[in-house]
């Protein structure tokens, strides 16, 4: 078995330098990924195609619960994946 050195693993969801905390009303990309079970790539997609409601402040968008739990109802609803 091969050992590579000088390489550690990140677990990006336990960085604090990359994911702020929740705030109290709204979550951005990679936290409403970690939300709905989606990866930050999908978010961004549904959220620039406004498929999913968001709020732009600064550089980062921001995401309510509500909007996201309304987008997976919709989908639940209509059987898309």
């Amino acid at each position: 078995m091969e050992t590579f050195r000088n390489q550690s693993h990140v677990d990006p969801s336990t960085s604090s330098s990359t994911s702020p905390p929740p705030s109290a009303r709204g979550l951005r990309i990679r936290q409403a990924a970690d939300y709905i079970g989606s990866t930050p790539w999908f978010i961004e997609i549904a959220v620039r195609s406004k498929t999913i409601p968001a709020h732009k402040l600064g550089r980062h968008y921001v995401l309510f619960r509500e909007d996201l739990d309304a987008y997976i109802e919709r989908v639940r609803m209509s059987g898309a994946a």
